[in-house]
Parts: structure tokens; C-alpha cells; sequence
């Protein structure tokens, strides 16, 4: 899946690095169900099933984000809890290249896997939830057509303490 700004692509075995640093950074955690560190060896395990299984039998797909530009990898974007029956997901992003933040390649990336869940895999439905606070991430989500559809109050729990949290639903 491409269009000008990025390509996003299946995980690869090279890619262990990335998702090493990524999934062990605390700032990431903060904004996710994260609570331990993950190894190398449990990354390469879940890079291994996921080239080997589909969406629907992992329940969650993560595709690398590469800006087409410099052609490096900057973030990822996952559906995960993929529900079969109900035909919807939850969407999470994260352009971990700090100095490519704002400019719209998370737009990008969003664009295209919301094309990918409904046109390729089906899906009716793609939501998100978001703290509250997040302006950045609810302005990307509005942007691609996602509405808002609830508060969930102190929904997650942060080292701050409890966070209220946006639901962000787009219906195709």
C-alpha cells in the first residue's frame, strides 16, 4: 500500500531493531496496554507468525510505515482486536521519528489502512480510543473521517493517574 508521502508494509525479520526500540520506549507505554518490557526473541517470534498467519487468525496486523522520501522506516500502524463476527477494529499509529511528526505521514498511513480494512479485509468498522488530552491525535483521526462517539471516563491508567479517553469510530 502506497501513495506519495508513504508506503506501508509487512513486518520483516530486519525490522526487529525498530520494533525493539519502539515497544520498549516508556513514552509509547504511556499511551498503550504496555506494562513490561518485550524481548528480541518475542519480537522476532511475533514478526515470524506474522508472516505466516493471516489478520484474522492473529486478531491484529502491524504495518511499518516508510516515508517514501527518505525511504527509512518512521512508525507503525496496527489494527489488533480484530473482531470477525462484529467486522471491526481498533486502530493504533505511532510516527516514532519524532522530527517526521507533522507532516502528514500519519494522515497518510491512516488513509491507507482504513482503505486496506474495508476494501481488502472487509471490515465495517475502525475505532480508536485516545486520551482526552491528546489534541494531535484526535485532529489526525477527525481529519480522516473519524467521529467522535463517546467519553469513556478514567479509562486508562497512566503513572499520572486515570484518563479519560475519546472513542473514535469510522463506519464504512
Amino acid at each position: 500500500m502506497k501513495d506519495s508521502l508513504v508506503t506501508l508494509r509487512a513486518l520483516e525479520p530486519d525490522d526487529v531493531d525498530y520494533l525493539y526500540a519502539w515497544e520498549n520506549d516508556p513514552e509509547i507505554w504511556r499511551v498503550s496496554a504496555t506494562l513490561a518490557p518485550f524481548s528480541r526473541h518475542s519480537l522476532l517470534e511475533y514478526i515470524a507468525d506474522s508472516l505466516t498467519k493471516d489478520v484474522f487468525e492473529m486478531h491484529q496486523v502491524r504495518l511499518i510505515i516508510v516515508e517514501n522520501l527518505s525511504r527509512r522506516p518512521v512508525g507503525a500502524i496496527d489494527l489488533y482486536d480484530v473482531s470477525v463476527p462484529d467486522m471491526r477494529a481498533s486502530v493504533g499509529i505511532s510516527i516514532n521519528a519524532v522530527e517526521r511528526r507533522r507532516n502528514g505521514l500519519a494522515t497518510s498511513a491512516l488513509r491507507l489502512l482504513s482503505e486496506y480494512a474495508f476494501d481488502i479485509l472487509g471490515l465495517h468498522q475502525l475505532h480508536a480510543r485516545i486520551a482526552v488530552g491528546n489534541e494531535a491525535s484526535r485532529r489526525l483521526f477527525a481529519k480522516c473521517g473519524f467521529t467522535e462517539s463517546g467519553i469513556l471516563r478514567q479509562w486508562h491508567r497512566t503513572p499520572d493517574g486515570w484518563e479519560d479517553q475519546v472513542e473514535m469510530q469510522l463506519i464504512n
